[in-house]
């Protein structure tokens, strides 16, 4: 009696009032058959609680309704509140109160299924939806970002909704057009995005200058055109995993803003590749590793742009002014390469040849299958199954994502080039340069990227590594 002797309004409700009716519905439970009298009570209240807020504006019905709801009240009247709560979201998405429409449109759902009108209450949820895309509508001028996210909203709401009942209500018609709605919206997300850029000092410039400057010497005044070449592939360091990743967690460590905020990650053709929470806030340490994973693919961005253009450019230029690479010498070094498959020396030397020809595009789109070759056949000397099975006995070979996934890769390869090859090859917050080319996705512009150059250069460096310590071996 305590416990539900409180007034049932707007101002008290929220600040405890429904806390005590609970505690005495859930007392009057456990009194059993000597308790059914106050339980009688307490919902004849809340009743009329409901009654006296079923035609005002504002969230105390919808509260009153979901408490009614929650704690297993009468069935039959749980039928009514559904028409009333469905009624009421339908009035607010008229009226373009999408936040109170999926408020009352939730619940109706959810009050529809409980007393098993399944067609009711998925028609509440085709509404919700719908309140979800029309204010994706409005918002996809101003903010393309918050417009994607409320279409895919809606896209989650409709996914819902039981197959049976798709054709009636139209729900593939529908979440075809929202996607079509979210590659617009991630368009004007990208268009909308302001560019930060950075000013570099004179003494900035002037380091770089000096590096480059170096770098160019180094390869510069070789008799040699072999060992200009392998100057020319020690002239950098490929990346280091843990340096990398122990790097960048310093970084976002110092800087407020990574954790702060979460990021979200756009490829070239506006998807959205990866959402991650805001480093400071993460739960669990998965998805602490995502948000520094996604910092990870920037700082490799950035490395990858020094690299190419301070260091290995420079380089290249001054050594293909001094000395002419023919194709014969890079199929002769394919050919003494224990790490190449005899059936594709050819296409490995022509891949490389197409690099010191600056026609990055050609190097990218012969490597880069090479590549992925070379993993499958390391992994099956080692007799790692690269294939599935199915229920008919036919084979298929898995793709490079799948094979550097495997747990025996980590055994078997250097885990710093594993690393690489996930994040430039099928990571798709990386260039992604793999599957952009299986599936048609690599332009102009990012087969002949910073990064297809870095997989050449780090390609050729394996190559002559490889007769170094072939070398050391014999």
């Amino acid at each position: 009696d305590s416990y539900s002797s409180g007034e049932i309004d707007e101002k008290s409700w929220k600040f405890g009032v429904n806390h005590f009716y609970e505690r005495g519905v859930r007392l009057a439970i456990q009194l059993r058959s000597s308790g059914q009298d106050k339980l009688s009570v307490i919902e004849e209240k809340l009743i009329k609680a409901l009654l006296q807020y079923e035609k005002k504006d504002g969230f105390m019905y919808l509260w009153l309704c979901d408490f009614y709801l929650d704690l297993g009240f009468n069935n039959s009247r749980i039928k009514y509140f559904a028409d009333k709560t469905y009624s009421k979201g339908l009035e607010y998405l008229a009226l373009s109160n999408h936040l109170s429409a999926r408020a009352y449109l939730e619940l109706s759902s959810r009050l529809y299924a409980s007393s098993d009108q399944s067609e009711k209450s998925n028609n509440s949820l085709f509404h919700l939806a719908k309140s979800w895309a029309k204010e994706g509508n409005n918002r996809l001028s101003d903010s393309g970002a918050i417009a994607s996210e409320f279409y895919n909203n809606a896209i989650q709401v409709l996914r819902k909704i039981p197959i049976i009942y798709r054709d009636k209500l139209g729900v593939e018609y529908e979440i075809n057009k929202l996607r079509l709605g979210i590659n617009e919206a991630n368009t004007n997300a990208i268009n909308q995005m302001v560019r930060i850029s950075h000013t570099f000092s004179q003494e900035d410039i002037h380091e770089m200058s000096s590096i480059a400057s170096t770098c160019s010497s180094y390869v510069s005044n070789v008799d040699s055109v072999v060992e200009a070449i392998y100057k020319f592939v020690t002239i950098a360091e490929s990346f280091k995993r843990n340096n990398i990743i122990d790097e960048t967690k310093k970084i976002m460590s110092q800087n407020i803003l990574t954790s702060l905020m979460p990021s979200t990650l756009f490829s070239n053709d506006a998807r959205i590749i990866s959402k991650t929470t805001a480093y400071g806030f993460c739960k669990d340490s998965e998805s602490s590793d995502d948000s520094v994973m996604n910092q990870v693919f920037q700082n490799i961005y950035n490395k990858i742009d020094f690299i190419i253009d301070i260091q290995i450019l420079p380089a290249l230029k001054t050594l293909l002014s001094e000395h002419r690479i023919p194709f014969g010498l890079l199929l002769d070094l394919c050919h003494q390469s224990p790490l190449i498959p005899s059936n594709r020396q050819y296409l490995f030397a022509k891949s490389l040849h197409e690099g010191f020809e600056f026609d990055f595009s050609s190097a990218i789109y012969l490597l880069t299958p090479q590549l992925e070759n070379l993993v499958r056949v390391i992994l099956k000397s080692h007799n790692i199954l690269t294939t599935t099975l199915d229920l008919n006995g036919i084979e298929m070979e898995v793709g490079l994502s799948t094979l550097l996934d495997k747990k025996e890769a980590t055994d078997i390869f250097d885990e710093n080039l594993l690393f690489e090859f996930k994040v430039l090859l099928t990571d798709p917050r990386g260039p992604n340069l793999r599957n952009d080319l299986a599936h048609g996705l690599l332009c102009d512009g990012s087969s002949s990227s910073n990064a297809a150059i870095y997989v050449w250069w780090r390609t050729l460096k394996l190559v002559v590594e490889s007769l170094l310590l072939s070398s050391e071996n014999s």
